[in-house]
């Protein structure tokens, strides 16, 4: 890999199986399974029936054979009945003669015999043969004992009379016929156990497939839902980090072909806009300090001339002088704004963090403000705890975040309403202000001391629309300034929240129940190492 990192990556590259393909892959894993199924299926339907197609056939033929054997053997045995009582009437109105009924009984057995052996040679299973064998056996003795001259014995001889000597061998014939018969019906029975069984096996092994099938397709989701989900994970805190204003955040340019590509070109346009908002920021900086020292020097020359060195005033000279100074001086505060905002979003500055008493620091800020709360006859209430809010920050920046806030409160509460700010510390921050935090600071926080204070500050103003509670803390951002009936340069909550995510806090605002708005601040007891974190 050192010695050649080309062909390494490359052959990392070969390695890497695009998404479409491993998509693709799974699904034809669940095919093959359920193809598999189903020609089992039906390799054993086709089994079972080819099998049940033969047993059937010669066990009805078997069946069929014994029925007719049987009807035979009563045709035999109605014969030697009649042939008895023609002996016995000697002649009389029977008809015909001896010789005849001789001669059918004859043709009745030659009958039996020709039947007997169809079955014996009809390929049956091992117990039906056994039993065709022993039937064939059993009527050929029956044959050799009983033949036509006992058939022909006289009436004076009882026990050699043709009756008797024809029945001689029915009795055992009859018996085994009802064995072969119980033989056929026994390979049917069983066929249908065969049968019942193999549709239980076939059951189970559905049931095993399906299950094989299901495991298979979660496990090929959760592969291919990892391969699929971790690198848009990647991604959409990417874009995140992008929305909160972290355009250096690049997504690892790793996984499939299509991912990557997802990664290569979201990283292509978050370069893009961190140069076009490089640019901006360095057109406003740039033109801000050009801007200072002209606008300081006509603001020096107006205040001379408002002096009347030059010479006496009139009145109306007086006065648009003393607007054209007033402007200066929006603009001029207005510059310097930008050009703390530049500073800020640029990190020129590493701060530097130290202890401080936060409620010490707000308290100053109230008392900076009173003036301006006497000459509009506003009240303000504050509240702080008993003991000491420890946190860590810069005084300054702090300092500033508190004036802009308390200003903006001041400025959008009507003359003779109330206003006020509540601080309260806490151990953990609570669930409902994770989603105010940058993804980073998350992290950071969990892994180190959460505790720290939430400063409360809110007006009986207007309030602020639902849709401009994120927009607020842009730059040059206002709320309809002729229903809020503000004046102002647009930048102070802009600075106020480059200072807070200095410190890797939030700030949000909310709406009051009692009207208005509360604008909220959270600072930790220790910054969390964010850097470290990341």
């Amino acid at each position: 890999r050192q010695d050649h990192p080309q062909q390494a990556q490359d052959l990392r590259d070969l390695l890497i199986v695009p998404l479409a393909y491993r998509i693709a892959a799974g699904f034809s894993i669940l095919l093959v399974i359920m193809l598999a199924l189903a020609g089992y299926h039906l390799s054993l339907l086709h089994r079972q029936s080819v099998d049940i197609f033969e047993i059937s056939a010669k066990s009805r033929a078997v069946l069929e054979a014994a029925l007719e054997i049987r009807a035979q053997l009563i045709d035999l045995s109605r014969l030697s009945d009649r042939l008895k009582a023609y002996e016995a009437l000697e002649e009389t109105e029977l008809g015909g003669s001896a010789e005849d009924y001789h001669e059918k009984i004859e043709r009745v057995r030659a009958s039996v015999s020709k039947r007997v052996k169809i079955v014996k040679e009809l390929d049956l299973p091992e117990e039906q043969a056994q039993e065709a064998e022993l039937l064939e056996r059993i009527w050929q003795e029956h044959l050799k004992r009983v033949g036509l001259r006992e058939i022909r014995g006289t009436l004076s001889e009882p026990a050699t009379s043709p009756r008797s000597a024809v029945n001689q061998g029915l009795q055992p014939t009859e018996h085994q016929l009802k064995r072969l018969q119980a033989a056929a019906k026994n390979a049917l029975n069983e066929q249908g156990a065969a049968v019942n069984a193999n549709v239980r096996q076939a059951e189970l092994a559905a049931q095993v497939a399906a299950i094989v099938a299901l495991v298979s397709a979660l496990a090929g989701s959760l592969v291919v839902g990892r391969t699929i989900l971790r690198p848009l994970r990647r991604v959409a805190k990417g874009a995140r980090a992008l929305a909160e204003g972290d355009f250096t955040y690049r997504v690892p340019e790793s996984g499939g072909e299509e991912i990557a590509a997802l990664a290569r070109d979201f990283n292509i346009m978050a370069a893009r806009i961190s140069q076009l908002d490089q640019l901006k920021k360095d057109l406003i900086s740039n033109v801000s300090h050009d801007l200072k020292a002209p606008l300081a020097s006509m603001q020096e020359t107006t205040r001379l001339l408002l002096e009347a060195l030059p010479g006496p005033l009139t009145e109306q000279q007086s006065r648009l002088l003393t607007l054209n100074l007033s402007s200066g001086e929006r603009l001029s505060r207005m510059i310097s704004d930008l050009l703390d905002l530049s500073r800020l979003e640029a990190g020129v500055e590493t701060p530097s963090f130290e202890r401080l008493d936060l409620g010490k620091l707000l308290r100053v800020s109230v008392e900076e403000l009173e003036n301006l709360l006497k000459e509009r006859d506003q009240s303000f209430e504050l509240k702080l705890p008993e003991r000491m809010v420890e946190i860590q920050g810069v005084p300054t920046a702090l300092g500033q975040v508190l004036t802009n806030l308390l200003s903006n409160a001041l400025k959008f509460t009507p003359r003779g309403g109330a206003l006020g700010a509540r601080l309260e510390p806490f151990s953990s921050p609570k669930k409902a202000w994770w989603r105010r935090l940058a993804p980073s600071v998350r992290e950071a926080v969990e892994s180190s001391d959460g505790a720290g204070a939430l400063l409360e500050i809110w007006d009986s103003g207007p309030g602020v629309p639902d849709d401009h509670k994120e927009r607020v803390f842009q730059r040059f951002h206002r709320v309809d300034s002729h229903r809020r009936g503000a004046q102002g340069t647009g930048l102070g909550l802009a600075i106020a929240a480059a200072i807070v995510a200095q410190h890797h806090g939030a700030l949000w605002v909310e709406d009051r129940q009692e009207g208005g708005s509360s604008f909220n601040l959270l600072l930790w007891r220790r910054v969390p190492p964010v850097e470290a974190a990341s």
